[in-house]
């Protein structure tokens, strides 16, 4: 359930976030949201990738349907691709990785973070 709702929170925030800010904004917030929400390594990557990968990819398809197409086939010819299934495929693995590498950096500061309040509290002995 933590997951779904950490999926959910970084692809809202990041394309809300990317309106006003730079492309990488979306790294900050998978960052925060990813720590908070994962329960371990595999999750937060997960929850990093899925999530700003639609994040990038919605607006993407509804920015391409409004134009009809032109920009994407633009970028098309460019890049040399042989359809618009390629370029979008490409952008959600850029985007992606970015939030995954992102949300694995937080859940691993969380980590040290916990490990280190954990390691300097001194118990009492018990008798």
């Amino acid at each position: 359930m933590s997951s779904t709702i950490g999926i959910v929170s970084i692809a809202l925030i990041s394309a809300l976030v990317s309106l006003f800010l730079p492309w990488y904004a979306i790294a900050l917030v998978a960052m925060i949201i990813g720590g908070y929400t994962a329960k371990s390594y595999w999750a937060s990557i997960v929850i990093g990738f899925v999530g700003c990968a639609i994040a990038w990819i919605l607006p993407a398809l509804i920015i391409d349907l409004k134009n009809e197409g032109i920009l994407s086939s633009r970028i098309i010819i460019l890049l040399q691709l042989s359809s618009e299934s390629y370029l979008y495929t490409i952008a959600a693995l850029i985007s992606g990785s970015c939030g995954a590498l992102a949300s694995l950096t937080g859940f691993s500061f969380k980590a040290l973070v916990i490990r280190e309040k954990r390691k300097n509290e001194k118990s009492f002995p018990r008798f």
